[in-house]
């Protein structure tokens, strides 16, 4: 009964325009409508990758407000990306995360300042490259450290075949 009520209530906010006072679910959910993204003319692919994007995004923060969303807190969950997987996937949510904030605002879902918002999380993508490459450097480049010597990797294969000899 209380989902139900809570269910009634968001849809009653967002009627009378009080959408910024929704969760962030709410409006990624709308967003992703599939009305809404074949008025927008998407390819499969991109409707696809956005979806993946943007339910990670909802995983986080699904349930925070649109107008408590705060610079810090994208700026946070960028970094972490790109420290954490690719500085690639966080140039990609950056990108679907500016989009859906663009629309969000357009459509009175944020009524702070979305540029403030959208300059922390983009300097946070463009600035914690999980390796920063010389001039004409491979994208593929391990940097030094992380490669194991030569008695490390040794012992390793000792250790495996200790393990391995006695299932």
């Amino acid at each position: 009964a209380e989902r139900k009520a809570v269910v009634i209530s968001r849809r009653l906010m967002a009627q009378s325009g009080e959408r910024d006072f929704l969760p962030i679910r709410d409006m990624v959910d709308v967003y992703l409508d599939p009305t809404q993204v074949a008025q927008r003319k998407w390819g499969e692919n991109h409707v696809k990758n956005s979806t993946y994007l943007l339910n990670e995004f909802v995983e986080e923060f699904g349930e925070t407000i649109c107008n408590e969303l705060s610079g810090n807190d994208l700026n946070k969950f960028i970094s972490e990306i790109s420290q954490k997987e690719s500085s690639s996937k966080a140039k990609h949510m950056s990108a679907s995360l500016s989009t859906l904030i663009n629309w969000g605002e357009i459509n009175d879902w944020f009524t702070q300042d979305c540029k403030k918002l959208l300059n922390q999380m983009k300097t946070a993508a463009n600035s914690n490259k999980s390796q920063s490459r010389k001039s004409g450097e491979s994208s593929k480049l391990v940097n030094r450290k992380l490669i194991p010597s030569h008695k490390q990797v040794d012992e390793l294969a000792k250790m495996l075949a200790k393990l391995f000899k006695n299932p």
